[in-house]
């Protein structure tokens, strides 16, 4: 049997979603990955088949959530982040964390890569789902503490940023949130995150 792809890839948030005749999205591992010790190689070979996605085993995928009734929403992680025993299997350049969000109507799984922090000391990330949409919801810091709420809703078939709620317990202490009308989650990156809080802390 002749399995028929098809191929859409962005230059920007949304990774790339590939769709078969089985109706199966596949999430492959990135091309230039490398490490020191070749049996990573064979760890991360293959894929698993869940959420309604085949994922390489390059990523662990959290637990999937539901939402807005029928679609559903997961994280997946390195590999090599969530093993002690995979530390020689830290790559030179950083691969971060995915959001993989599947959308009932169209059923595909769309990914975006810079909608999360990468996974590190002293930052909690976790999706909430909510009626109409999901929020990134983010603590970030030790004792110097930045909590951060973006809220994620459906136009049509297309994913929005709402608001972008910011909460600080650092040298300044403040309260903020920023609305949006037209940027898509595609278009998104915890970078705008940093730079609020910059701007903030001034």
């Amino acid at each position: 049997m002749i399995s028929t792809l098809f191929y859409y890839c962005k230059n920007n948030n949304k990774l790339e979603t590939i769709q078969n005749s089985f109706r199966k999205d596949t999430i492959f591992a990135p091309a230039r990955y490398t490490a020191k010790d070749p049996n990573c190689q064979q760890s991360m070979k293959g894929f698993n088949s869940k959420y309604n996605v085949l994922l390489s085993k390059f990523y662990t995928a959290e637990k999937s959530l539901s939402f807005n009734t029928k679609d559903s929403v997961m994280i997946a992680h390195p590999f090599y982040t969530q093993n002690d025993s995979y530390g020689d299997c830290f790559p030179e350049e950083t691969y971060g964390n995915l959001i993989l969000v599947y959308h009932n109507a169209t059923q595909k799984t769309n990914v975006y890569k810079n909608a999360l922090y990468e996974d590190e000391p002293n930052t909690f990330q976790e999706i909430i789902p909510d009626p109409k949409g999901f929020v990134i919801s983010m603590e970030k810091g030790n004792s110097s503490k930045m909590y951060s709420k973006v809220k994620v809703s459906y136009k049509v078939n297309e994913l929005y940023l709402d608001h972008i709620q910011l909460e600080s317990w650092g040298r300044k202490q403040y309260k903020k949130k920023y609305a949006f009308k037209n940027l898509k989650l595609e278009n998104y990156s915890v970078k705008m995150i940093d730079s609020l809080q910059v701007v903030n802390d001034k």
